[in-house]
This record gives structure tokens, sequence and C-alpha cells, in this order.
């Protein structure tokens, strides 16, 4: 919600800070707690904000934006699914990236 009002603000980077903080939790331990709902609004938001950044957007913003995108459409393509097997795919799923990982 409060990287929503960022947008609302104008700030698109807060916006992406904030949003980047609720997929970190999302994708952690206890993240299939929240919910179902949260995991794909939230890729979208931060995709959003990366997007209304335009040509000030870095390149591996750019990437990670397209991520989301992709996972968010990953996402809603699968939203009736509520079983098991489906909660281990969309973990695994917020988990893969074509961004290169810290090391």
């Amino acid at each position: 919600v409060r990287g929503d009002a960022y947008m609302e603000l104008r700030q698109p980077l807060d916006a992406e800070k904030d949003y980047a903080k609720a997929i970190e939790y999302l994708d952690g331990p206890d993240g299939n707690k929240a919910d179902p709902e949260e995991r794909p609004a939230s890729r979208l938001g931060r995709a959003r904000a990366v997007r209304s950044l335009g040509s000030s957007a870095t390149p591996t913003q750019a990437l990670q934006a397209a991520n989301d995108y992709e996972i968010y459409f990953n996402y809603i393509s699968r939203i009736d699914a509520d079983d098991e097997d489906d909660q281990e795919q969309d973990n695994a799923l917020s988990k893969s990236s074509f961004l290169p990982r810290a090391v």
C-alpha cells in the first residue's frame, strides 16, 4: 500500500524500493501466509514504478521490470490455482530471474 501511495505522490524511486521490500518479505520465510494477491500486486507495482522512470531507469532496473511483468503474468494466469504444488511453483517462479545473481 505504501508503494501505491508513493506512486500517487509521483515518487517512483521510493515506490520501487517499497515494492522491492514487499517482494523480499513475500519471497521469504512465511511469505506463503500472506494474501496470495500481494505477490502479483507487488511485482506489478515495482514494474510500473520502474516504467514511470522512463529513460532515467538503469538497464538493471529495466531488466528487473521486464522480469516482474513476466512473473506477474504467470501469477495471474494461474489465479484460481491454490493447491500446494502451485504454491511451490509460485515460490520457484519468484526466485527465478533473468538478472545475474549477486555474488
